[in-house]
């Protein structure tokens, strides 16, 4: 007998619309000789709890949807204190933890993968109580990878996320501060911060391949400061663009294991692309080859 996978499916993820989307998985994994069974989930937070629940249970624990999901099953399958692999079949908008992973994007493939690829050791982060897989971000952009409504992301795809982005442009504010990272302190204004452990954040800002390895227990950190004129704009834009951190005046660029951030109150992040309160003193950590992703 196969692997035995649960496959837990997020139905309003842009690609489960069409109903065939689940024939095809359910079809491919059996045509390997796997042996699915599927929950479809109805709230936000169920991925999590089922994972947890089940997790020692199968083979693989996998799942079907954005990555706002797959962070849901990876925080489950932590919490159940179990070993298990874990699948994943993006069927989101961006995609940008299997864009930088290497997982195919159709359904089908990433179906094949899942049923016939091997394990693979990644690292993990933590913000306070909670896991991440590639990215901790706030301010500019931020917004955009949770406020764009899903009918417009499953309508629009990867366009709604640069509209929202666009539209932030008009409106971005000053964050005052105050972080340490490897042993120096550093305080100013700052309109955006990636602690990042992938290739691309919303398809906006993205890092060159060759900067990120996924298994080395080290964030790519960028900590882009307020622009107060254009040409400090246009200096964030060129390095954003051409995905050079590291030369651009206003980029504070950092390869680390652990940063400390004091943020306003009332404050609000992402992990992962979702909704996180983060007012006041985090400590954000990697947890090196905490997972094992089939790829």
């Amino acid at each position: 007998m196969g692997k035995r996978i649960l496959l837990i499916i997020n139905p309003v993820a842009g690609k489960m619309k069409s109903k065939n989307a689940l024939f095809n998985i359910v079809q491919t994994l059996c045509n390997h000789d796997c042996v699915p069974t599927i929950h479809i989930t109805k709230r936000a937070g169920e991925a999590a709890e089922v994972a947890q629940r089940e997790a020692g249970n199968y083979d693989v624990i996998a799942c079907c949807g954005g990555d706002g999901t797959l962070n849901e099953v990876i925080n489950g399958v932590l919490a159940s204190g179990k070993e298990a692999d874990i699948g994943y079949i993006p069927a989101g908008t961006t995609n940008d933890f299997a864009n930088s992973v290497g997982i195919p994007t159709t359904i089908k493939k990433a179906a094949e993968l899942i049923a016939t690829g091997e394990p693979r050791k990644i690292d993990v982060g933590m913000c306070r109580d909670k896991y991440f897989s590639y990215v901790a971000s706030f301010g500019a952009f931020t917004a955009a990878s949770y406020g764009a409504s899903q009918a417009a992301k499953n309508v629009l795809g990867h366009f709604a996320y640069v509209l929202d982005g666009v539209n932030e442009l008009t409106k971005i504010k000053p964050i005052e501060l105050r972080f340490e990272v490897n042993g120096e302190k550093h305080t100013g204004e700052y309109c955006f911060g990636g602690i990042t452990n992938s290739t691309s954040v919303g398809g906006i800002v993205k890092l060159k391949s060759d900067l990120v390895d996924m298994s080395d227990g080290l964030f790519e950190v960028v900590m882009v400061k307020m622009p107060k004129n254009i040409a400090d704009l246009n200096a964030i834009v060129a390095a954003v663009t051409a995905s050079r951190f590291e030369d651009c005046r206003m980029i504070d660029y950092f390869r680390t294991d652990s940063i400390k951030i004091t943020f306003p109150e009332n404050m609000s992040m992402t992990l992962d692309g979702e909704e996180f309160k983060c007012g006041g003193d985090i400590k954000i950590k990697n947890l090196k080859r905490k997972i094992s992703i089939i790829k």
